[in-house]
């Protein structure tokens, strides 16, 4: 049984209305209710252009039960996960977004020439590599 693809990675956010704003208006992301809910409250899952959920994003001052399979309680910081990359296009409007938003950010161009990256930190802290190839 082959892994296929990377579903979702989920994060507990300390400043959950800060980190759904940064999705959907840095980076233009569409946060929708998840499976079972109604609104975006305290929990979203994040959709990229398709509509494919890739970050279910949760306030991190409510418990997450989910049937005794998980700590009702989430540890600070993510501690193994150093960041989150996802693959971008429109690298120019892009840093104009970031820059009209008032967000620091780093960029890295990849040697060669076949990468560009930025990286930029949400309200919560959590640290986003977006990645532009051959943008």
């Amino acid at each position: 049984m082959p892994v296929m693809s990377l579903d979702h990675v989920n994060i507990r956010a300390p400043d959950y209305p800060g980190t759904i704003a940064f999705l959907r208006d840095a980076l233009g992301m569409v946060v929708t209710a998840p499976p079972g809910l109604d609104s975006t409250d305290k929990a979203a899952w994040v959709c990229d252009e398709r509509g494919l959920p890739v970050l279910h994003v949760s306030d991190a001052k409510i418990e997450m039960g989910l049937f005794n399979l998980m700590p009702a309680t989430s540890e600070r910081g993510s501690g193994a996960i150093h960041h989150v990359a996802l693959g971008c296009q429109g690298f120019d409007a892009v840093c104009s977004r970031l820059a009209s938003l008032g967000l620091d950010y780093k960029v890295n161009e990849v040697s060669g020439g076949a990468i560009r990256q930025l990286f930029v930190k949400d309200p919560s802290q959590i640290l986003f590599e977006l990645n532009f190839c051959g943008d």
